[in-house]
């Protein structure tokens, strides 16, 4: 079973999107920030060329060894761990070591992403933030029930902190006594907005 092509551009644009290589996940064109951990502790900056359910291929001025085992921390999709499979003149390629859901999910979280840049859509708020704080209990779904903090909230939505799986973009969650939708994934969690 292939993925599916997160966007498919106008006719005769081109795309960012490198074909399928044999290998299961689409590979997207994304310079994100990041920072990783390699194995000895020391944690080191970067940014991704491209990314992928199965991984990622990033540049940084302090590369680790082929075959470390390091945690990446990708700005706007989160954590993901994995092997360094090459690592040439700055430039590193880790394999995800993520369970097969979990790839999915960052493969969903690419095709939103792909395409609000492709777009050129703007996240605007709607309405001023205030910083939050303490825990709250999020109904998924599935039934399952997450344990979240705070990070802030306003009239129309809540961004929230969460060391479980996130429930799916899109997904209708319930927040306390609020009702709302899964709007985007946050490095350390997931943001719901109530008024979808």
């Amino acid at each position: 079973m292939q993925s599916v092509v997160p966007f498919a551009p106008p006719s005769g644009e081109k795309s960012h999107l490198k074909k399928q290589d044999r290998r299961r996940w689409t590979r997207v064109d994304l310079n994100l920030p990041l920072r990783f951990l390699s194995e000895s502790g020391h944690e080191v900056t970067g940014e991704t060329i491209n990314v992928s359910g199965g991984g990622v291929l990033f540049r940084t001025q302090s590369p680790p060894f082929r075959g470390e085992r390091i945690v990446c921390y990708i700005s706007e999709l989160g954590r993901m761990s994995g092997h360094v499979v090459r690592s040439s003149a700055g430039e590193v390629a880790v394999i995800s070591d993520a369970p097969f859901t979990k790839r999915d999910r960052v493969a969903d979280q690419l095709t939103w992403l792909y395409n609000k840049s492709s777009l050129k859509l703007d996240e605007e708020r709607r309405a001023s933030r205030e910083g939050g704080s303490g825990l709250i209990l999020v109904q998924c779904e599935d039934g399952r029930e997450l344990r979240c903090h705070v990070m802030d909230m306003s009239l129309v939505g809540v961004a929230l902190a969460t060391t479980n799986q996130r429930p799916l973009l899109g997904e209708r969650v319930q927040v306390g006594t609020q009702q709302g939708k899964v709007a985007r994934f946050l490095p350390e969690g997931f943001a719901v907005d109530f008024t979808r």
